[in-house]
Formats: C-alpha cells, structure tokens, sequence
C-alpha cells in the first residue's frame, strides 16, 4: 500500500509480491489509481540502494 506524504507526493514499501502474482499489472494499476487522486511523483521504498525495478520506472504518472 502506499501512503500520502501530501497530495502530490507518495511513497510505498514493504512491499512483496509473491513470484505467481507478479506480472499483472499491480504496479500499473496502482500508479494509475495514485495519478486519478492528482498524484504527481511516487516513490518505491526498497531498502536497497539501486533503482526500482522496471514497472515502477515506467510511469504512468506522466500522462
């Protein structure tokens, strides 16, 4: 799930999908949800330091 920093600006983590679930449009859709509430950026926490993975960097918060 994600959670609102402001209107605009969201940021999500903890977030596992299990290898059967993947690939379906989850990330899609929730970034497209996020865009509906007037979103403009949302960030994927990973822990990690490297980029996210592919679904997250095409966005479809830029239509």
């Amino acid at each position: 799930m994600y959670r609102q920093i402001d209107k605009r600006v969201g940021l999500f983590g903890n977030v596992f999908t299990k290898p059967e679930e993947r690939r379906k449009g989850e990330a899609n859709a929730l970034m497209e949800n996020f865009r509906q509430r007037g979103g403009k950026a949302l960030y994927l926490g990973t822990g990690y330091v490297r980029f996210p993975t592919i679904s997250t960097r095409r966005t479809a918060l830029s239509g």
